[in-house]
């Protein structure tokens, strides 16, 4: 990956060897962070100097070996992000990007400070036979649990099918095989 803090620098730019392929990708909303998704399972989160704030495997049951491991990612706002496999799991990073924008620029920054930082939690265990190849977050029917956590209606899709879950409540609405499966999903919901 190239990071650019200014794009009218471009020969400033940050080269970061993620060492494997990207698989799916989001920036925060001020453009300081990078949050990924790598074909080994890995969830990476960069600061635009290329300072890697944060980096968790999934447990080898969660990624996928020599396929593709993650079906997208979805930006909530606030610092809190989803990532969905391949396989219908689902989970979030919550991350305190004014503390890592501020701890970077007063080069205080240590990785062994990322617990402070960032948080990650598997939200939903749901496995599918067929790969899931892309998924949107329903927040509109979001569900509390344990107080501020909230747990998104996730609309899956793959070949076959669009699922509509939360944890093990599931509803299946079959494809015509005309339609070839879903490649994008799009909420035009506010």
């Amino acid at each position: 990956m190239i990071l650019y803090e200014d794009e009218k620098r471009c020969q400033q730019g940050q080269f970061v060897d993620a060492g494997y392929p990207v698989e799916v990708i989001a920036v925060s909303a001020s453009g300081n962070i990078i949050v990924s998704g790598l074909s080994n399972g890995t969830i990476v989160v960069l600061h635009i100097s290329g300072v890697i704030v944060f980096a968790v495997e999934l447990p080898n049951t969660d990624a996928t070996v020599g396929g593709t491991t993650f079906a997208g990612i979805y930006d909530e706002g606030n610092g809190r992000f989803l990532l969905h496999t391949t396989k219908g799991l689902l989970h979030r990073l919550v991350l305190d990007e004014g503390a890592i924008v501020e701890s970077i620029a007063s080069g205080s920054y240590q990785q062994k400070d990322t617990v402070q930082f960032a948080q990650y939690e598997k939200l939903i265990g749901k496995q599918f036979k067929d790969p899931i190849v892309c998924f949107i977050p329903i927040r509109q029917y979001s569900v509390g649990r344990d107080g501020s956590r909230t747990l998104p209606l996730v609309a899956a899709a793959n070949q076959h099918s669009i699922y509509f879950y939360r944890e093990a409540n599931a509803e299946t609405v079959p494809l015509k095989p005309e339609y070839n499966g879903v490649k994008k999903m799009f909420t035009l919901m506010g």
